[in-house]
């Protein structure tokens, strides 16, 4: 405000001095706020966060004019006694928060306010530092688009600002009225090694939750093979599952069914084969329930889903890793997209539906086919006279023992032993049988009296008859002769849908 000159005078029975201007000068300086700041401890939804608030005066606020702080704009905030609020000090022991009595009173009227009553003066000049704890507005899912969210949400309401830091202001009452937008926080909280992202300390903004890393591989992709799955994930948030009922949904492995799955749906988990430390017991950290004990999961028939629920809280900026065993599906079947999501028991949901990366078409189960050198040959072209047959056969998936093969098409054979002639219509539907096991190489005989040899070069055909969803794999080898020569045709071999059958 403008300065004010004094002046003096005097007055006596015998003499009077004069009006006169004093040396220097009064001075009332306007009330304002010399500053205001204000941070946050953490910027992840569904967690406690700690609020920082920094304020300073160029006048004292007296308890004798009833004095009011009112600190408002905590879009998606909440606390837990909305009468009480407690106090922390944050001014290094020289408890600031005491000015204001201990607690403060919270608001849920828009904007969201806490109101500080003074028991204490406020110097002039001073910087007071205290802090206040809230909760974060968790993600909700969408009912309407399954496996997506909705934005950030709490008890009360939607957050307006969604994942940005509301504006905040700091007014007063009392000796002075005042008001004062607080700034957005200038540094970066620097969390969990990440990249510095500019604003994350300013209060209330929130991460969008996402996976960093989303990977998921298998060992094979043969029919009925045993076949180890490998996860790995890594999430911008830390995921808790008692604090907030984490649980991580793997969804869509069509076909398979997890090994050794208990009676209760659940089955064991496992460290990777090329674990290192500290992924060689990280499997432990996941259970089938919030109770559970480590190293287990639950399998969901209805949508082909494995459950986990962390047994601590996941750091984020962290590769987690495990390991399960499933029985692939006994016929060919084309990749299917495997998603991950997090999710919890109030069905609200950390972090979308997400398509997991995969390096090798996971799931995608290998069409049983005969390579092209499958061959079969006769050691005698000659008519009306006796042949061994020769068949090598090769397959692009391995031949399991009890592995069913048949050898038919055996027209125009003549019949061994015979006086004379052709059999022109031999009987159809007529096989003949050899079980192999892998790389075997075993007699078949007795095909009307003809002599056969059957052997495998490498593994071969796997197969099982009357697989669940698909037709009965056959493994047909037809030989193709024909006129008088006997089997003297090489046969090519392909797959067909779900049997095998020559070209």
């Amino acid at each position: 405000s403008a300065a004010i000159t004094p002046s003096i005078s005097a007055a006596t029975s015998c003499a009077a001095l004069p009006l006169t201007a004093m040396d220097g000068s009064l001075q009332v300086v306007a009330p304002a706020v010399i500053s205001t700041a204000a941070a946050q401890s953490s910027p992840f939804p569904c967690s406690l966060n700690t609020i920082t608030v920094t304020l300073r005066l160029n006048i004292h606020l007296r308890v004798c004019d009833g004095s009011v702080v009112t600190l408002s704009g905590f879009d998606g905030a909440t606390v837990s006694n909305a009468s009480q609020v407690p106090l922390l000090d944050a001014s290094g022991g020289a408890s600031h928060h005491l000015v204001f009595g201990e607690f403060g009173s919270w608001s849920y009227s828009s904007p969201r306010s806490l109101t500080l009553t003074l028991t204490s003066d406020m110097i002039a000049d001073r910087e007071y530092k205290f802090a206040f704890r809230v909760s974060n507005a968790f993600i909700s899912a969408d009912p309407s688009s399954p496996g997506s969210t909705r934005p950030p949400s709490d008890s009360v309401g939607t957050k307006l600002s969604v994942w940005a830091a509301p504006p905040l202001t700091a007014s007063f009452s009392g000796t002075a009225a005042l008001s004062n937008p607080i700034p957005s926080a200038p540094t970066a909280l620097g969390l969990c090694g990440q990249a510095p992202v500019f604003g994350d300390a300013s209060p209330l903004f929130l991460y969008q939750p996402t996976f960093t890393v989303k990977a998921i591989g298998q060992d094979t992709t043969f029919p009925c093979s045993n076949n180890t799955i490998t996860v790995t994930f890594r999430s911008n948030v830390p995921l808790c599952g008692r604090d907030c009922n984490v649980k991580i949904t793997i969804s869509n492995l069509l076909g398979v069914v997890p090994s050794n799955l208990a009676s209760d749906g659940t089955f064991p988990l496992f460290a990777p084969s090329a674990a290192l430390s500290p992924y060689d017991t990280q499997y432990l950290s996941f259970s089938a329930n919030s109770s559970g004990s480590g190293g287990r999961a639950v399998w969901v028939p209805s949508s082909s889903s494995v459950v986990v629920t962390p047994v601590c809280c996941l750091d984020c900026n962290t590769d987690y890793r495990f390991s399960f065993q499933v029985v692939n599906p006994s016929c060919f079947q084309p990749a299917p997209t495997v998603s991950i999501e997090v999710t919890n028991a109030d069905t609200t949901s950390g972090i979308a539906r997400t398509v997991m990366d995969s390096s090798s078409s996971l799931l995608s189960i290998a069409q049983p086919a005969f390579l092209s050198d499958t061959t079969v040959t006769s050691s005698e072209n000659t008519p009306c006279k006796g042949t061994s047959l020769q068949a090598v056969v090769r397959a692009n998936v391995p031949l399991r023992a009890n592995t069913e093969v048949t050898l038919s098409g055996l027209v125009n054979s003549m019949t061994f032993g015979s006086a004379a002639g052709f059999v022109a219509n031999p009987p159809q539907n007529t096989r003949s049988h050899v079980t192999l096991d892998y790389n075997a190489s075993l007699a078949l005989a007795n095909y009307n009296n003809w002599s056969i040899t059957f052997s495998t070069s490498v593994q071969g055909l796997l197969l099982r008859r009357g697989g669940s969803g698909c037709s009965a794999a056959s493994g047909y080898v037809n030989i193709i002769g024909g006129g008088a020569q006997a089997f003297g045709a090489v046969g090519r071999y392909t797959a067909s849908g779900g049997s095998i059958t020559s070209v």
